[in-house]
């Protein structure tokens, strides 16, 4: 019986069965985002993880066992992501490991270093897809917000080489009050490149949870804009579950696993729950106090967003981003409740 990939999904994530690893294999990056949720060793920020800098990063041994254990436990799919993964000086080795246990392989990348060379590369190493955050339409937009101006020729660049050699490339662009100045340009420059473009319409803060980043968040009236006109796409890339769907896999079907090895429920919930050095990861995924605890907080938010909004049906709860936010898993982002609510008077109004 053949299955779509919704279905298997579905199948897992009832199972809570293991389906996608995400590796977040360097926290290093070459960029400076100014909104950057996870910003490890970034310029002026040194401090924030100081205590990380102890920590023994994993080797290609390390990565090939832990793979191995992944693939006959049932894994099918892997993300490779950071930081920006490429700057890790054994990227590649890493990728051939992953290449070897047949792994259907997402790499995470903001495209500033992918040439042709590096384009061939990725496709003969096994890269099924690269998902490329775009931050602007133009040098000056990208100054602005990483920092680095002068790699914005670069990203469409490695976007054209991607292309050539077949690997599949979605692009995907947070909504922010710089973002949203050039929200046509930037949905230009993919709709001209032929490659499906993702919007995301709400900043997280860092994972320290420091709220620098939500200064940047967009208007209201940009958010308008973004779900209200037919040309924006928001939601996950096709890679996970049906196109431009948004999903919360916390605590059933993708694990997240840090430079060290630790193993995480999410990438935005960082708690720790094990080594991958040291514990089995299926026997933590199924037996985990923390997990355990985790899903039942899940089952809650149906509930609650009833509680808190009449839209609550449109609104999609991110509980990583609220424990972040509010100390609290439940507690609904009011920018959840405002484009759940854009988005119930959108519906209302074509059906009409």
């Amino acid at each position: 019986m053949n299955l779509s990939l919704d279905d298997l999904f579905e199948k897992a994530y009832q199972k809570r069965q293991l389906l996608y690893a995400f590796f977040e294999i360097t926290y290093n990056c070459n960029f400076n985002c100014k909104f950057c949720y996870n910003p490890v060793f970034r310029k002026g920020q040194e401090k924030i993880k100081k205590n990380l800098v102890k920590e023994t990063p994993l080797t290609i041994s390390e990565y090939s066992a832990i793979f191995e254990k992944l693939k006959k436990g049932g894994v099918l799919f892997l993300t490779l992501s950071g930081g920006e993964p490429l700057v890790h000086p054994q990227f590649f080795e890493i990728l051939k490991e992953a290449k070897k246990n047949a792994f259907c392989v997402r790499i995470f990348s903001n495209g500033s270093l992918i040439d042709e060379e590096c384009a061939r590369k990725l496709k003969e190493n096994g890269a099924f897809c690269i998902e490329i955050s775009i931050y602007g339409s133009d040098k000056e937009s990208y100054e602005e917000t990483t920092g680095r101006g002068e790699d914005f020729e670069k990203v469409l660049n490695a976007i054209k080489y991607l292309k050539n050699e077949g690997i599949i490339v979605y692009l995907k662009c947070i909504l922010t009050k710089i973002t949203e100045k050039k929200m046509d340009e930037i949905q230009k420059i993919a709709d001209d490149l032929g490659v499906i473009l993702r919007w995301d319409p709400v900043l997280s803060p860092s994972e320290e949870g420091f709220d620098y980043p939500l200064k940047f968040r967009a208007s209201e009236e940009g958010l308008y804009r973004l779900l209200t006109e037919d040309k924006f796409k928001v939601g996950s890339s096709p890679f996970e579950r049906g196109e431009g769907e948004s999903l919360c896999t916390i605590g059933r079907v993708q694990v997240t696993i840090d430079p060290f090895g630790n193993i995480h429920p999410c990438p935005q919930w960082k708690e720790i729950l094990g080594n991958v050095r040291k514990d089995d990861i299926f026997e933590i995924w199924k037996n985990s106090e923390k997990v355990q605890e985790i899903i039942k907080i899940s089952e809650k938010v149906p509930e609650v967003l009833k509680k808190n909004t009449i839209a609550h049906n449109f609104c999609f709860h991110c509980m990583a981003r609220s424990r972040l936010l509010f100390e609290d898993p439940l507690k609904p982002d009011p920018c959840e409740l405002k484009i759940a609510e854009i988005k119930m008077k959108e519906a209302e109004k074509r059906a009409k």
